[in-house]
């Protein structure tokens, strides 16, 4: 009795299992399997909790990012993935489910088409720093990330320059002006004229962040230069020797002189010069008249002799010549 007992609760259990089996068969899927080597054991990836679970092998997730590195000014990269079996065949039709930690994503999700690729947009941040950018499947049994870095540029900035300074002196000036023979010897004045000058300054490039604003400088101080015309004054004296004027008033027929008398006298022996101006001034040096050169520099004005104009004599055996007076302004 026992014995029945037990074999009839055997084929109940039996009977159980392969009604579970039936039940149950029907709603599995296959595992994913394709290339050489599916035999045997093989790696899976089952979900957590329990009862029934499904089981899958890894999926492979290949993350590219075109351009590599972005500029953080909202500039864009392709981000694509590329999903494969555990064997390396593509998945066709995956779902694919994206996160990025900075920046932002064109789409949440996509699916990969008959290659297994799929892509997206990633507009980076205006910060400088970067994202991962994360790819995983719907069925979360494969996954990848990539790094793409949010970087700075440079743009050109407007270069600055010290002052101008001369570098050298002057250089092919024109003559001076007014020549000193076109003014009156000893005569003191102003002369200019004009003068080629280089110049040096340092020019400074620069260039500015895109993304935070800071100058920083580009290379060393680079020197620039440029020619200008100058003027230049210096003081000078004069060199013309200019004609003198001679005038003449001598005495009346009664020897008596008139008050604008005007004439050079020598005194001989004893050489004795008296110089007499129209307006009464004059002078008279002693013993002059033996020298080589007779001139005399009187009031402002080189006195000589013109021509010879009247004479006279006097006691003593003296002889008095009278001679046009010449003079020139010193």
């Amino acid at each position: 009795m026992n014995l029945l007992k037990v074999f009839r609760l055997s084929i109940v259990s039996l009977a159980a299992l392969l009604i579970a089996s039936i039940c149950f068969a029907g709603s599995w899927n296959g595992l994913r399997t394709s290339g050489p080597g599916t035999k045997g054991w093989q790696p899976l990836i089952c979900a957590n909790g329990n009862g029934w679970q499904s089981c899958e092998l890894p999926v492979n997730i290949k993350l590219v990012a075109n351009p590599t590195s972005l500029v953080a000014t909202g500039q864009q990269a392709t981000i694509t993935a590329t999903v494969t079996d555990y064997y390396g065949v593509a998945i066709a039709n995956s779902t694919i489910n994206w996160t990025t930690t900075a920046g932002t994503l064109s789409t949440t999700q996509t699916v990969t088409n008959a290659g297994g690729v799929t892509s997206l947009t990633l507009t980076s941040a205006h910060a400088l720093g970067g994202t991962t950018v994360t790819a995983e499947t719907f069925e979360k049994d494969g996954t990848g990330a990539i790094w793409v870095p949010f970087i700075d540029a440079w743009a050109p900035a407007a270069s600055t320059y010290t002052g101008w300074s001369n570098y050298g002196g002057p250089f092919s000036c024109t003559a001076w002006t007014p020549d000193a023979s076109t003014v009156a010897s000893g005569t003191g004045f102003w002369q200019s004229a004009n003068c080629w000058q280089t110049q040096i300054r340092y020019r400074q490039d620069r260039e500015a962040s895109v993304v935070t604003g800071i100058i920083r400088n580009v290379g060393g101080p680079v020197a620039e230069y440029q020619n200008i015309v100058i003027g230049q004054n210096q003081f000078a004296y004069g060199t013309k020797v200019s004609a003198p004027v001679c005038a003449y008033v001598g005495r009346n027929h009664d020897g008596t002189t008139p008050p604008n008398a005007t004439y050079f006298g020598l005194d001989s022996p004893g050489g004795n010069i008296t110089i007499r101006e129209a307006d009464g001034s004059g002078i008279t040096e002693f013993g002059a008249g033996n020298q080589d050169s007779i001139t005399i520099d009187y009031n402002g004005f080189r006195y000589s002799r013109g021509r010879a104009m009247a004479f006279s004599s006097g006691a003593k055996n003296r002889e008095f010549t009278f001679f046009e007076l010449c003079k020139v302004r010193l």
